[in-house]
């Protein structure tokens, strides 16, 4: 039989939490709002998408115009040129680049040239990524677990950016132009869509941490001494 003080010792105890416990409600319509708002960009992409073609074009046009896209031509584009270059011998394609351009050749043949120039950046993934940011980071997380998320998101955006002009050339050197400005224009987008579903699923599993855990696991540490 517990006595009256083993009876209160038990009553005071914490619980030890559980892997994915301390999730809040607020937290959880977060994690909902977030893919809502993932969902209703992809549904208002693929409506748009042969607009959006030529709304990137006026775009890019004006931007010209205005010489913001110097600084990104200078410094981002060769660095990716490299990249995709790299990328591409390591799936056997045989390819050179200069500053802006890369060339595709079989053998001693060109096959396949496209210039990269700042409008192929990736920049509207990063538009979408940012919009994603507003709304998945309203939830209560622990600062340093937000933190992580917005970089760990930079970074594999930069990244699937990569894979996508990646893919581009590798369409083109297989396939030839035609096909290859129908992917460029339609399959990237629905590939940056897909990355930001499964990023905010992988962060909301296991990157970002609710405060209430954080507490109930001091609470926890504190009952155990």
């Amino acid at each position: 039989m517990k006595n009256k003080k083993d009876i209160q010792k038990d009553s005071e105890r914490v619980p030890e939490p559980e892997i994915g416990s301390g999730q809040t409600k607020e937290n959880i319509g977060m994690e909902k709002s977030t893919f809502k708002v993932i969902f209703l960009c992809f549904a208002v992409l693929l409506v748009f998408l042969p607009f959006l073609t030529t709304f990137n074009e006026f775009l890019t046009r004006i931007v010209s115009n205005l010489k913001w896209y110097v600084a990104i031509e200078n410094f981002v584009v060769p660095y990716e040129v490299k990249m995709v270059v790299t990328t591409l011998k390591t799936l056997g394609i045989e390819a050179k680049g200069s500053i802006d351009t890369i060339y595709l050749n079989r053998g001693n043949q060109e096959v396949f040239r496209a210039m990269i120039i700042w409008s192929c950046v990736g920049w509207e993934s990063f538009i979408l990524y940012i919009i994603t940011l507003f709304v998945g980071l309203q939830g209560s997380y622990r600062i340093s677990s937000k933190i992580e998320c917005i970089v760990i998101g930079f970074l594999g955006t930069f990244l699937i950016n990569i894979l996508r002009i990646s893919s581009v050339f590798v369409v083109g050197y297989f396939f030839g132009e035609l096909p290859v400005l129908v992917y460029h224009n339609y399959i990237g987008t629905i590939m940056i869509i897909i990355w930001l579903l499964v990023f905010w699923w992988f962060s909301y599993t296991y990157i970002l941490q609710p405060k209430e855990y954080k507490a109930n696991s001091k609470l926890q540490k504190t009952s155990n001494k």
